[in-house]
């Protein structure tokens, strides 16, 4: 009877939409030492429901929206991974991460986040793995990641970037290995110095991407090293783009000998895109340049959709 009371309990409570916040204490099953995971909760509750000796927390699920100053202090002395997933946080303090000196893996991935603080990073001095993916970031300040000396790994993906200074932003980076830049709107210039500095810091930009970003990478290099201004310029470079790529395009026909031509592929796709050209609403006069540069702006736009 006692059973049969609880489980109707739960079902109303289920029911009703009502739902419990769960933390898990696992001592011994990281080699590291003990973690705390939560889901469906508060800040307040999650880190109130464990001991001092935390070697990694991991908050998912949850709707904190912010997290205060000072936040996870108790844990200074022992915390090494702090993840912070899916939690809908939009604000975070500058002290939020004050005294985490001990902290290596840092990952705030999939919230609400659109403002850097460079003071999050000022005690986290021996950080080598740092998630801001899945975001809404726009940009990162210049001396953002100044103090980051030991940091392999950066995540930045599918965020809002467009241009920032590269150079100012990463320069103090000296242990970074690998970056995932993929899905954000970048400028076109902005991405031919932002991937040629990272190449010539021999830094794995590419992890995960396909080979053919790379070998647009290698012509949007030759554009933008042609322009000053690290952002902005926008309009040329894309023009240059599609002139190079157009070149490219030309050598190729003259030397086809080289390569086997299969003809009886992509026939429905050729006529599509030609039949597309040949109307085009402007009533301009449609040259072999133009309609290699709308077949690129509408491969670009689809890319960084």
């Amino acid at each position: 009877m006692r059973v049969a009371l609880i489980f109707v309990f739960l079902c109303i409570v289920n029911n009703l939409g009502i739902s419990q916040g769960f933390c898990s204490n696992n001592i011994g099953d990281h080699d590291s030492g003990s973690w705390l995971k939560c889901s469906n909760t508060n800040i307040q509750e999650a880190l109130s429901a464990g001991n001092l000796a935390f070697s990694g927390i991991v908050i998912s699920h949850s709707n904190i929206s912010t997290i205060g100053p000072y936040a996870f202090t108790k844990y200074a002395g022992t915390l090494k991974e702090l993840n912070l997933l899916t939690c809908g946080i939009s604000s975070v303090s500058p002290n939020a991460f004050k005294t985490l000196s001990q902290l290596r893996k840092l990952s705030l991935a999939y919230n609400n986040i659109t403002v850097v603080h460079p003071e999050w990073f000022d005690d986290l001095i021996w950080l080598e793995d740092l998630d801001l993916s899945f975001n809404n970031i726009g940009t990162i300040p210049s001396k953002a990641f100044e103090g980051m000396a030991n940091v392999r790994s950066l995540s930045i993906r599918h965020n809002k970037m467009t241009c920032f200074r590269t150079a100012d932003t990463f320069a103090k980076m000296k242990s970074l290995k690998e970056i995932h830049i993929e899905g954000n709107p970048w400028e076109m210039n902005y991405r031919g110095k932002m991937t040629r500095w990272f190449h010539d810091k021999k830094i794995n930009y590419h992890v995960n991407t396909k080979t053919m970003e790379h070998i647009l990478d290698e012509i949007l290099w030759i554009c933008s090293n042609r322009e000053s201004n690290v952002c902005g310029s926008e309009n040329h470079v894309r023009d240059c783009f599609a002139i190079l790529l157009l070149n490219q395009l030309r050598s190729a026909e003259r030397t086809s000998n080289s390569y086997a031509l299969v003809e009886s592929k992509c026939i429905r796709e050729r006529n599509e895109f030609t039949t597309c050209v040949s109307r085009s609403t402007d009533n301009k006069v449609t040259t072999n340049g133009k309609a290699v540069k709308m077949l690129l702006s509408g491969l670009w736009a689809m890319k960084s959709s």
